[in-house]
């Protein structure tokens, strides 16, 4: 599937900006370190080892999928990104962790993956589908419009990566509680969430206004499913402008 993100950039192996937790794993070579992330041991054996820097570029530069076959996570998938995130943690404190791992599970295994830029919104470039955004804000107004005329356009991307929107978005604004499970519109979190759900979009910047106002409406559209006939559904309601799951 295609990866999201792209913090992965970073070669963990040798970016002297992030210190080492344990001397002992300062002490290791970037080839013994990386194995040492598959494997458990610095000997291996293991395809990270000796992957070149071009593999890497080629086919991991990603996060975690987009897609993935159902056989995969049964078979080695699951195990694996545990495995080298819990050995990550012993070396590095860095919130880009669980891509890396996400790279290293893939590289361990000898797959490769299929990055596909049009399947995902992240942040305006020549490798995205932005245009259809585009011309779907020639059309409608996506803070307002009914949701089936906002995503009316069949070239729009299947995925939104709502993050680094400035003043538009952010995934690292949502709550800590599962509203969407515990549906207590009394929590200061359901309030916090409602607060940013409700907050006024910068419409400086339309592209980043589409992916806002389409994050905010699904996540609306997420709580009144989620919550059905009770006080928190009638909360977020207002915020889905109508769009229902």
């Amino acid at each position: 599937g295609g990866g999201g993100g792209g913090g992965s950039q970073a070669d963990f192996t040798t970016d002297t900006d992030m210190p080492i937790n344990d001397t002992k794993y300062a002490k290791m070579t970037p080839a013994e370190l990386r194995t040492w992330l598959c494997t458990g041991t610095v000997t291996g054996p293991s395809a990270c080892t000796h992957t070149s820097q071009e593999e890497f570029w080629l086919y991991h530069m990603s996060g975690p999928p987009m897609l993935a076959h159902k056989g995969d996570w049964d078979e080695w998938l699951v195990d694996s990104w545990r495995d080298i995130t819990i050995r990550f943690r012993k070396v590095y404190h860095y919130y880009y962790l669980d891509m890396w791992s996400w790279m290293l599970a893939n590289v361990h295994h000898g797959k490769r993956q299929l990055i596909v830029n049009t399947y995902q919104l992240l942040y305006p470039s020549i490798y995205e589908p932005w245009k259809a955004v585009e011309e779907t804000l020639a059309k409608v107004d996506p803070c307002e419009a009914p949701m089936d005329e906002v995503l009316a356009n069949p070239n729009l991307a299947t995925f939104l990566h709502y993050t680094s929107h400035t003043n538009s978005w952010d995934k690292r604004w949502f709550p800590r509680i599962q509203i969407f499970n515990e549906c207590n519109e009394t929590s200061t979190d359901a309030y916090h969430f409602r607060a940013i759900l409700q907050s006024k979009v910068n419409k400086s910047n339309m592209t980043m206004a589409f992916a806002s106002c389409v994050a905010r409406r699904f996540f609306a559209a997420a709580v009144l499913k989620s919550c059905a006939g009770l006080p928190t559904a009638a909360l977020f309601e207002p915020m889905s402008k109508g769009f229902k799951l």
